[in-house]
């Protein structure tokens, strides 16, 4: 009676690994750090690097869904770290890359949130790209692309990508489809990203999840996956930008605003450290040339130098006065223009 209910014992032990190791997710290899990381999370934390791996065998697959919420994104900096015409910005990374092989084939799908810093971390932000191909052996090989956001708030959206995304891979009218769903803040629609390939994906899948992070900063959010599809959210193809704000969204999108506006900051930053540098100099300089009127009015006895000398400081400090008078003035006004 024991050997009996030991064995059947046994039989049920060997047969839920058996089951999970078939049709459950089976860790295949972590390597680096997180501070936490499972199938359903993930939190890293510092200047490291992070990968974890994971894989599942199905033989009814009929698609595959993941939601990913980033509940928290910070890019960090070090003071040395000047971040100019792309010399010394820093990253901070986070990809999910997700390869299905089947008998028709294989798709890569990758979603790759990229933040960054510049110009001593004055600028922040975060960037979405993504990208599927059946021709790639790796997920180095799949051409990632920025969705534009078109029609939505610069700041709030284009500036800051949204962190948030569900994922759809499945079958559609004959073709494997990829779909990117963004959450837009502030609004229920989403905004859809879509692949399309022309063949299908088989029933017998090997599915393999990753995800892996790189880079300087603090990110955290949760991951939803599952092979069953729930309903498509509400999506849009673009947003509604209207008035000056879609006037403004039009032209950054038709003008690389950002290369324009990276060199005039970089000007500025220039020209201001210059100014920071010369501060001292000018002041030295100004003291000699104060000794030289003086000894020269002495050693010609000549007061008039003197005198000379004095209004030109004085013209120097009031067209100083003015011009901060004129910018206070003008701010004011615009002030005053929109309230």
């Amino acid at each position: 009676m024991h050997n009996r209910i030991l064995t059947f014992a046994i039989l049920f032990l060997f047969s839920i690994l058996f089951i999970s190791n078939v049709y459950g997710w089976v860790l295949i290899t972590q390597t680096g750090f997180w501070k936490d990381v499972s199938l359903t999370n993930w939190h890293k934390q510092g200047w490291n690097e992070g990968y974890i791996e994971w894989q599942q065998n199905l033989t009814d697959f009929n698609g595959f869904w993941i939601y990913i919420e980033t509940l928290k994104w910070e890019n960090w900096h070090e003071w040395y770290q000047f971040g100019i015409l792309s010399i010394g910005e820093t990253t901070n990374d986070f990809w999910v890359k997700i390869k299905i092989t089947t008998e028709n084939g294989t798709l890569w799908v990758v979603t790759n949130f990229h933040g960054k810093t510049a110009y001593f971390g004055l600028i922040s932000e975060l960037h979405d790209y993504v990208g599927a191909s059946i021709n790639a052996t790796d997920w180095d090989e799949v051409t990632l692309h920025h969705p534009n956001f078109e029609g939505y708030d610069f700041f709030k959206v284009q500036a800051w990508n949204p962190p948030n995304v569900q994922i759809f891979i499945l079958n559609e009218d004959g073709q494997a489809k990829v779909y990117w769903f963004f959450d837009i803040p502030d609004q229920e629609n989403k905004y859809a990203y879509i692949q399309t390939f022309n063949q299908t994906l088989g029933v017998n899948a090997t599915v393999t999840l990753i995800y892996q992070h790189g880079g300087q900063g603090e990110t955290q959010g949760t991951i939803t996956q599952s092979f069953t599809l729930p309903s498509f959210p509400l999506y849009e193809m673009k947003g509604k930008g209207t008035g000056p704000l879609g006037i403004f969204n039009w032209l950054t999108a038709a003008t690389d605003w950002g290369v324009i506006g990276s060199t005039i900051l970089a000007c500025l930053l220039i020209f201001a450290t210059f100014v920071k540098l010369s501060i001292p100099l000018l002041g030295i300089f100004a003291f000699f040339w104060i000794i030289d009127c003086i000894s020269s009015a002495v050693t010609h006895g000549e007061p008039r130098i003197i005198g000379d000398m004095v209004m030109t400081i004085y013209d120097f400090v009031r067209g100083l006065w003015q011009t901060l008078v004129n910018m206070l003035s003008a701010l004011w006004d615009v002030i005053t223009f929109w309230s």
